[in-house]
């Protein structure tokens, strides 16, 4: 049965340096030209609050970051047409067809991403644990993942499944991120709950990384461990590189 433990910050490979080490591979794909599009007119709009030549700070930069990565799963909500389909959805479902008839965890940053997903990868009998399910529900989502075979994908928003959840280890050992956490802390967090005792596998996370956005350089950083405090530096033009993946 999946537990919520209490929440731990030393993490397995902290105190077991002997392990398999976890394979982490960037997935990089394109966004349909009119999402591209979309991302670039509001990527636009944004910039022009930071031309005056202000200091940038972090938390400014992460505000930013978080409004430009929500556009790369939901194109129909933020383009008002619930039938656009964001080539994400076809990240997820090659990753799907890669591992056969094993289980996947789907890593999503925001509400409106693990809403949308939830509900566009039913056919996979899909559940969730992210900020809108009750803890009731977190607790049935976990144990229809982990003994329902039809159940092939959890979808899981960092703050809520990132750290305290024990169980899945024992059914699932491949992860995919189609968000990006802004701080190291929470992506090692989502990592530990497939790298951990109990586990036979070796823990491959795939992280699909859409070319021309943001995620570019936020999962960069995220694999080297960097805050990302430390990359906003450099003003104006530096930001709007991160913007742009460049």
């Amino acid at each position: 049965r999946p537990i919520f433990q209490q929440p731990a910050r030393v993490l397995r490979r902290e105190v077991r340096d002997e392990l398999p080490a976890v394979i982490y591979t960037p997935r990089h794909y394109k966004l349909d030209p009119a999402h591209m599009a979309l991302y670039k007119r509001i990527a636009e709009e944004r910039l022009i609050e930071f031309q005056d030549g202000s200091e940038i700070d972090a938390l400014s930069a992460s505000a930013l970051y978080t409004t430009l990565q929500q556009i790369v799963v939901n194109w129909g909500e933020l383009a008002n047409d619930p039938s656009l389909k964001p080539s994400v959805l076809a990240m997820i479902e090659e990753t799907l067809e890669e591992i056969g008839e094993k289980k996947l965890v789907v890593v999503a940053n925001f509400r409106r991403s693990n809403r949308y997903l939830h509900s566009a990868l039913s056919p996979y009998h899909a559940v969730a644990v992210y900020g809108d399910v009750t803890a009731n529900g977190k607790l049935e989502a976990l144990e229809r993942f982990i003994s329902d075979p039809l159940c092939r994908v959890l979808l899981v928003q960092p703050e809520s499944g990132g750290f305290g959840v024990d169980g899945l280890q024992h059914v699932c050992a491949d992860m995919l991120f189609v968000e990006a956490p802004t701080t190291p802390m929470p992506f090692q967090q989502v990592v530990a709950r497939l790298d951990r005792d109990g586990q036979p596998d070796v823990v491959h996370v795939r992280v699909a990384i859409a070319q021309g956005t943001v995620q570019v350089g936020m999962f960069d950083k995220l694999l080297r461990n960097d805050e990302l405090a430390n990359s906003v530096q450099g003003g104006y033009e530096d930001l709007r590189s991160a913007v742009y993946g460049d």
